[in-house]
């Protein structure tokens, strides 16, 4: 076994073992903890390689809102989006064993969590 393998493996093992090193309060039930974790490791790398739908979108979202200035806008928004939506999956493809808080837990950050969904509105209007 060479080196490069045996130290790809001790990583390997150290990033799954994080889950066991969390708060037993913010876990809760380990069968829903380690449900939560896959479930923020698949979301993240989705977002990571559908991020770039973000320019797409975007462009869709702002034409239905402002109208045809919407295009250039959202092509603005499509490109930061992208950039925060790939971001975002690699940092929860990192951290997935570990919830981010208390009140957020393995939720995710964006709204929508994946690019397809449409976005829920925080006002209920």
């Amino acid at each position: 076994m060479t080196r490069k393998m045996l130290t790809g493996i001790i990583l390997l093992m150290v990033l799954v073992s994080q889950a066991s090193f969390a708060e037993k309060a913010s876990m809760g039930d380990p069968e829903c903890a380690t449900k939560s974790a896959s479930t923020k490791l698949w979301r993240g790398l989705v977002n990571t390689f559908t991020g770039v739908g973000e320019i797409i979108r975007q462009p869709i979202v702002c034409t239905k809102e402002d109208g045809l200035v919407g295009v250039p806008v959202g092509l603005f928004n499509g490109v930061f989006m992208t950039i925060a939506r790939t971001g975002t999956g690699i940092f929860e493809v990192v951290t997935f064993p570990v919830p981010y808080d208390k009140d957020l837990g393995y939720d995710s950050i964006l709204n929508p969590s994946y690019v397809w969904q449409k976005a829920e509105d925080p006002y209920n209007l």
